[in-house]
């Protein structure tokens, strides 16, 4: 459990992703093992599963990142250090 607090959000849900697909990948297995199926498993295991995970995070350019913060604080009041919160 210690393990999975060091993750952020993004990481742990890689992780997620990760294992599920592992899970996902044995039971493939399994079931190409006791079917009589024509094809080798990577072929096999090609046509049946999708990975879940992104392959490339696309890359947050400073614009984006403008939009994204002036998108927010339509929603969000900003917090004025200053005055010690956001009064």
């Amino acid at each position: 459990m210690a393990l999975l607090r060091t993750y952020d959000m993004k990481g742990l849900f890689d992780f997620i992703l990760f294992v599920f697909e592992e899970e996902q990948d044995d039971i493939l297995w399994e079931i190409w093992l006791n079917k009589e199926v024509k094809q080798d498993f990577k072929t096999f295991k090609k046509s049946r599963s999708k990975s879940l995970r992104k392959k490339k995070i696309p890359k947050v350019t400073k614009e984006d990142e403008q939009k994204s913060i002036a998108l927010a604080t339509r929603y969000i009041k900003p917090i004025d250090e200053q005055k010690g919160g956001g009064e």
